[in-house]
This record gives structure tokens, sequence and C-alpha cells, in this order.
């Protein structure tokens, strides 16, 4: 039974609560005493929705008290109790009804509960199976938890008394008393049915666990189920493997040097920290030093960091344990610092051995940045890296596209001492990486590996990789109809230049493909009318970039601004630019840039320098850069996104085989910081085209079109245009008019309509 009382109250839900009151209970009355009223509202526990809304609308009043079954009551027990009437109504609901109290969720939780399948705090059964969750808070829970060990007489006792009280008491507590399906009797009886003691001398059932810091009693289904869970989510390597004493096999690698293309570099330094010590360590005692005990090799992706790795283990004869961040992971408390000591103990046992984590970053980040569980793991790393003696035969290494996200406290000597950049290849590096993937392919004899090399700008291993396996499928779609009809011999399939130039329009460099780098299909002959801009531009930047080694010792321009009024081809030039120096491009405009919130627009300007960077030799196209660089003394707002702008282009970090190339109609407007030189060396206008470009546009536009005309068109004079855009647009809106008018040859007329 619920009893709601409330008193006279000034609030505006007052009569509501009393309509509610009259109208829904099972039993109202007033009490008067004084001028004081006090409104008794009864309700049985089948119009509980109705005692909800009533308590929801007086519950705040001063006089307002709740009981249940004679009780004093809040919300909280009125939740629990609709929780408890919403169990009985699943139960009536349920296929099986006479099961549906003790059972639990999966079909593997038969006789779970004692009478109700909300009293939790002591259970009947759990079965395991492995279709079925496992829990351990359940198995602490279990019946044959609760009671004493003899250890004398090897016998576990039962303390029913003890399961009773619990279960009684949580039963009063969750209001499962208030369920019409509640027969305490039937509670009591199941706990009688359990045995009293447990004689664990020789039991079929049950065993004494005392491995853990209190003996526990167990069903040796249970200890088979752990066992299952320990190996299931135990640390493997070499995918999945395991030893006959379960302990990390090392993984094989056949990977050489000679499998290493543009690493020259980063080879002698690996070689100096790794095989040198382990070969000849009496070099190392005599200087009194030791070796390195942790390398980490960071640098973009695809540049070959794990292949270096392998390749260190290999030419070494050192087993190599290698470590991804989610095998680290486990669910249970402590398990994957164990994780972490068992690869460490494995290693030290068959030294010499490379532990060496790929991506690391997902398993040591930042402490501040992180869970409390790779906190953990990042102290227990932390700990292993310190606790490795001098000389011992076990390096750890390390790669990672992110070093700066990775703890501070795991960079410094004594752990990773040692830190390697593993950049991108130069045109050397692309040239000897392209060998290495073509030596057993059957190329043509118009393939110029190192023609090549030099148009693969940005490209990283993993790139060039994918590019001569998308060449070699280019080759293969050109004789697939042979191949089905068994035509084609195999020694005639070749692999030829055209097809490394199909897949290279395919394979977009992975440091561009977050900036949309893409290459210009302008030419230089495309452009039309500004012959004398071409020529200044030939001048001075691109015989320079061109022809490096006539210019040595002159700083090359960097910067170029082109600015001029709206239509002359700006934008247009820039693309031919991009093209005549053979460079990639990133396209950027304001929006691209400018964001509301503070910081992140510098934060994005820095990170396309960043990518311009990695794609060298590049081209970065501002468009309308004056949007992102007024002039300080008016715009205060944009003050950062200009200061980022001018320390990116000439500051400590030094831009090399990077031109920074920004279009504008509003020179005036633009800061003038960025106009000196060292940032836009080189300003040019671009200006209107003069009659005789005006006419060359008009023709290159008219053959462009493929629509017959008079010839004497190319000889006339139209005043109004004064651009190509404005060129381009009258040859378009006079096709138009022919084509509506039916005639097949574009005249005069049609241009002055």
């Amino acid at each position: 039974m619920i009893k709601i009382y409330f008193g006279k109250s000034t609030s505006q839900n007052y009569s509501l609560a009393l309509k509610r009151a009259k109208r829904d209970s099972t039993h109202y009355e007033e009490e008067v005493v004084g001028k004081s009223i006090t409104h008794k509202v009864e309700y049985d526990i089948e119009k509980l929705p109705k005692a909800f809304k009533l308590w929801e609308t007086v519950k705040g009043w001063k006089t307002t008290e709740l009981f249940i079954d004679g009780e004093p009551a809040g919300w909280q027990e009125l939740s629990t109790l609709g929780q408890t009437l919403d169990c009985s109504k699943r139960r009536i609901e349920s296929i099986l009804p006479d099961d549906y109290c003790t059972d639990g969720q999966s079909d593997y939780d038969q006789n779970k509960y004692f009478g109700c399948k909300r009293l939790e705090s002591v259970l009947r059964e759990v079965t395991f199976s492995d279709n079925s969750y496992y829990y351990r808070d359940e198995l602490r829970n279990i019946w044959y938890r609760k009671g004493h060990l003899d250890k004398e007489k090897n016998v576990f006792y039962v303390d029913k008394e003890r399961i009773k009280k619990m279960l009684l008491a949580e039963a009063k507590k969750k209001l499962v008393t208030a369920c019409p399906f509640y027969q305490e009797d039937v509670l009591l009886n199941m706990v009688d049915e359990l045995p009293s003691e447990i004689d664990l001398t020789d039991n079929e059932e049950y065993l004494l666990d005392e491995e853990g810091p209190v003996p526990l009693i167990r069903t040796k289904e249970e200890v088979e189920h752990l066992k299952k869970e320990k190996s299931r989510y135990s640390l493997s390597f070499n995918l999945n493997a395991e030893g006959e004493n379960d302990e990390p096999i090392p993984e094989t690698t056949n990977i050489s040097y000679n499998d290493l293309g543009g690493l020259d570099e980063e080879i002698r330094m690996v070689r100096e920290c790794v095989e040198i010590p382990f070969k000849y360590p009496e070099i190392f005692e005599h200087l009194s030093i030791s070796a390195y005990k942790g390398i980490l090799f960071y640098g973009p992706p695809g540049t070959g960091k794990t292949q270096l790795a392998k390749a260190v283990a290999n030419e070494a004869s050192m087993n190599f344990y290698t470590v991804s961040g989610p095998e680290i992971f486990d669910k249970y408390f402590g398990e994957s610092e164990r994780k972490l000591r068992e690869i460490f103990d494995t290693a030290k046992k068959n030294a010499p051995s490379i532990i060496f984590f790929d991506e690391i970053d997902s398993i040591a980040a930042k402490r501040e940045d992180g869970s409390e569980i790779y906190n953990k793991i990042v102290t227990q790393l932390l700990t292993l890296m310190d606790g490795m003696e001098e000389r011992e035969k076990v390096i750890v290494m390390a790669a990672t596209n992110r070093p700066n996200s990775l703890d501070p406290a795991l960079r410094r000597p004594g752990r990773f001492d040692f830190e390697i950049y593993v950049s991108p290849p130069d045109e050397k590096g692309r040239e000897e990486i392209l060998k290495i993937h073509t030596r057993e392919m059957p190329l043509a004899d118009d393939v110029d590996l190192e023609k090549l090399a030099k148009t693969l700008y940005g490209y990283v291993g993993a790139d060039i990789s994918g590019l001569c396996k998308e060449a070699a499928l280019f080759a293969l779609r050109r004789h697939i109809k042979e191949i089905e009809n068994e035509l084609a011999e195999l020694d005639l399939i070749t692999v030829t230049m055209d097809d490394f130039k199909q897949a290279k329009n395919k394979i977009v460099p992975t440091a561009g493909r977050e900036v949309l780098s893409y290459k210009p299909n302008v030419k230089w002959s495309d452009v039309i009318g500004l012959e004398k801009t071409k020529m200044e531009l030939e001048k001075k930047l691109i015989k320079p970039w061109v022809m490096k080694h006539r210019y040595k010792g002159i700083r090359r321009i960097k910067g170029l601004l082109l600015h001029g009024p709206s239509g002359v081809g700006k934008t247009y030039l820039s693309k031919a630019l991009a093209g005549e120096l053979g460079m990639n491009i990133i396209s950027l405009k304001g929006s691209d840039i400018l964001s509301k919130y503070h910081g992140d627009s510098a934060n994005k300007l820095k990170s396309y320098f960043e990518k311009a960077r990695e794609l060298a030799p590049c081209m970065m196209i501002i468009d309308e850069i004056d949007a992102i660089t007024a002039s300080r003394d008016t715009n205060v707002n944009g003050a950062n996104l200009v200061n980022e702008l001018l320390s990116q282009m000439d500051g400590y970090d030094e831009l090399t085989d990077v031109l920074v190339v920004g279009t504008t109609n509003y020179m005036d407007n633009i800061d003038k910081a960025v106009l000196r030189a060292g940032r836009f060396d080189l300003k040019v206008e671009v200006p209107y085209p003069t009659q005789e470009g005006v006419q060359a546009l008009l023709k290159y536009y008219l053959n462009k079109s493929e629509f017959s005309y008079d010839q004497t068109l190319i000889n006339e004079e139209f005043l109004q245009l004064k651009t190509g855009a404005d060129v381009e647009s009258a040859v378009n809106q006079a096709i138009y008019e022919a084509i509506w008018n039916d005639e097949t040859e574009l005249k005069v007329k049609h241009f002055g309509q």
C-alpha cells in the first residue's frame, strides 16, 4: 500500500494535485486540525503510475509525506517499487513464467537466483560456457563463498543463516516483497537445500584454490573456465603463436638492409646503436659507457620505420618480439601490466633480443591526457625500462608518427636514449626503392626509373610500393582479354612507362591526402596574353628553381605575390607555374583556414605548412590572400593568423623547397610585414591583356570550342572584352545565340547580342 499525505499549499498546482488525489486514488480522506487540513491519499500497488504523478506534483511541499507498506519512503523507494512491478509484468509476459524469477538473462544461466532475479547479493548457481558472459563479481556472490574454511579438517562450512539474512534484507530494501509473485518460504527452502558443509578431500565437484592471497572454494568447471579466459586474453606474438611453456615466440624476419631503399643514414645510425655494442662489447667496457637501452623511430607514415627495426634484428641475429597497442590492453585489473612484465622477462631469458612497440603512442600517451588504465601501462613501461641492467643484451625499439604525443618521461636518457627521424626519401632514395620493388618485375625498355623518381615528389616507401603494384595491374588490364582467351604469352606482358604514369595519377602521396594536394593539368603554353608577365617569372623564378646548379650561393625566391584586377588569370597562371616547375600543389582559400575558435586558424595554417614541407618540392597557392593577411593595424582579430604566416615563411623553421604563391586584387589591404623581402620576395602585377592579347585569347577559345566561326572575328575589336574571363564568357554566349538561331557559324552579330 502506498500512502501520500500533503497539506494545503500556495502552489499553483495545488488544485491539480487535489483533483488527481480524489480521482485516481484507492482511498481518499481529509483530516482537519484547527485551521490546517491534511489530504490522506492511498493507492494500491497496481495504481503505482497514478501515485507517481501525484508524488511528482507534491514532493517539494513542506507538509508532504510518503509511506510504502507503513515505512517512510522517498523518490528512490518509489522508483525501486516501479522496478519491482515492471519485473512482475515481464514475468506474466514470459513464455516460461515459472522459471522467469530464478533464471538469468542468458539461456545458459538457469537456476541462477534464489527466488527472484533482483536478489543478487547471493547467487544460487553460475553456469560457465564459451557463449556466456563471465563476471568476477558474480563469483564473489556465489553461495559457496559464504562461510568459513577449516584447514585442518579440509572442510568448508556453509553459513546458511547469513545467506538468509542477506537475501531477506535485500528483498526488503529493493521492495521485492511488494511483488505479487514473491514467496519468502520458497526462498528459504532453496537456501535450506544447500549443503551445510563441503568436504574438499577427494571431492569430485569442488576444489580449494590457494594461489591467491585468500583461499577460495571453486568448482572444477570454474577452474577450467578461468584457464580458458587466461589463455584467451594472454598476449601472443607472431600471429598468436605460443610455445610449449606458453611463452611468447619471437617473430621470424627475413628482411635485410638490401631490402630498404633511401635509408642509408638511418641504417648507419641504427647499426652504431645496436650492432656494435652487441658484437664488440669490449669497446664499450674500455670506454666505460653503456649501450643504448631504447631507440625511437619517428617520422611520417610509410617511411619504413617497422621494416628498419625488423632488418636490424635479422642482420644482428637477435630475437624479435613485436607488440602492438591493442594486444596489451586487457579488461581485467592488472593484466595489462602483467603482459608487459611477461614480454620483458621472456626477452631477457632469450637474449640477445629486440622488443619492438609498433605505434607506441597508442599505449604511451601523455599521462595527464589519458585515463587511469593508460597511466598504469605507461608507469609500468617506465619501470621496466629503468630496471634493465647495463649492457644487458635486450634493446627496446618503438615506432610512431606522433612523437610529441608520447609521455615526456619516456624520451629521457636511460629509456629511449636515441631518436632517429626516418624522413621521406629524396630523389636518390626514391630511385633505390623503385629498383627494389621492380627487380623481379618485367619492365619494358622505355622505363626510366631515374626519370620516374624525379617526378615522385612527396612519395614515401609505402606509396612507391603501391605505385609499382598499380602499374603492374595496368599492364595486366591491357592483356586481360588475351589472357582470358589463352592467347597471351607471359613473356610478352611487360610494364611500360605509360603504366607507371597512369598509376601515378591514381596513387596520391600519403602526406598529401589530408590537404588534397594534386598535380596541375595546366601547361605553361596555355597562358595567353601575358607574355611580359611570363617572361619576368621565367627570369626570376622558373630558371633559378629548375637550374639550381647555376644559382649556387643565391637565395631562391620562396614567396610570389600575383596581384591585379579580377579575371586576368592570376590563379590560372599559378597553376601553370606549378606545372612548369613540376611541383605538387596545396591550394588554400580563406574558408579552409578561418575558424571561429581562438587559435584554431593559426594551427590549421601551421599544419598546411608542415604538410608542404613533407611534400617538398611543393607549391602552396593561397587564393585571395588578403582575406588572411589584412593589416594588423586595422584588423586586430586576425593578428595571430598573420603572425603565424610570417613565422612559417621566415622563422626558425626554414622553408626549404616550398614556394608560397599568393593571389589578390586588394594588395593595399595586406600587412606590410608580409610584403617585405624574405617572405614575398617577388611581387608581379598581372595586368589587363593588350589588344593583341585579347585577340590571341579570342582565337584560343574559338578553337577550343570546336564550333566553326568567321575568320574575320579574330581581327575585330571588342572593346568590352578586357580579361580572359570576359573573352571566354563572350565566346560561350555567342555559341548559345548561334545554336538558338539554328546557325552553324559564329559571326560578329552573335557577339553583339
